[in-house]
Parts: structure tokens; sequence; C-alpha cells
């Protein structure tokens, strides 16, 4: 605990200095308008294993994604290349091909998953494990060739 006035301010300064970051400094491309690019929500269904891709231009499901049980979100590969789907009933994170729909391939982890997210910045797929484990994974690199660990 910081018990002096000027250990404080400095606390109060960094933190400042911490939210203070604008979205420039994170480095991640922002885009001005969405002309040219499919916009896709991705819809899952926790309780089964058929997921839905809408395009919200037209309100219609334009894919259906079979397989992924139990899946709590799905995020996208930083080139469109793959969805990724956090798998709780196998303890993994599902890819699917983004043109196809189809199944590639299944990354286990440590345990079950909750929610998962891509760093764009530094190609790496993370999934926040939903129980303590001990013996916790690292990131996930993400290829731009898509390649997959082993």
């Amino acid at each position: 605990m910081i018990r002096t006035p000027i250990g404080r301010l400095s606390l109060i300064a960094v933190g400042s200095l911490l939210v203070a970051t604008t979205a420039d400094a994170q480095a991640v491309k922002q885009l001005d308008s969405y002309d040219g690019v499919a916009v896709r929500i991705l819809q899952s269904n926790n309780a089964g294993t058929i997921q839905h891709v809408i395009d919200p231009e037209i309100n219609e499901v334009v894919g259906i994604i079979r397989g992924c049980p139990n899946p709590h979100n799905f995020t996208v590969h930083p080139e469109f290349l793959y969805y990724y789907c956090s798998n709780e009933l196998d303890q993994a994170v599902d890819v699917f091909d983004t043109k196809t729909l189809e199944f590639v391939t299944r990354i286990p982890l440590s345990a079950r998953p909750n929610k998962i997210a891509v760093n764009k910045k530094h190609r790496k797929l993370y999934a926040g494990i939903a129980q303590r484990t001990d013996s916790p994974g690292p990131g996930v690199e993400v290829d731009p060739n898509g390649r997959f660990p082993a």
C-alpha cells in the first residue's frame, strides 16, 4: 500500500498515462469506412454445434458452420483466412476456413476455453481458460501463411 502523498500522486500519474494511450499508439489499423469490406456477424450457440454467419447488410444468414460443440465465442484471423471457435466440450480452439466454412484443425488447450481473442499487431491468438490450471500455455502464433502449431 502506498502511504506517502508523493507515492500516491506518482501512482495516479502513471495510471493516467496508461488510460490516455490513444488508438494510434496501439498500432491497430482503423477503417474510415466499410466500403468494399464484407462485414459478417458470427452467431454462436453455446448449447449446440451449429453456428451462423450473418450478413448485416441484407439481414440474412449467408453461411452455416457445423461443428465446434459448446462454443463460447468466435473470432477471426487477422488476414480473414480462418474463423476461430472456442470449443468448450473438447477443451480446444477449432479452426474453420472463412471461404468454405469447413473444419481445418483443432488447437488443444490446457483446459476449457472461455473467450478467445486475436492480437492483430503481434499475431497471436489468446484463449481465456475458464478454470485455474497449473500449466497455462502461451499464446498461439497466428501464422500469415496459415500454418498451425503441432
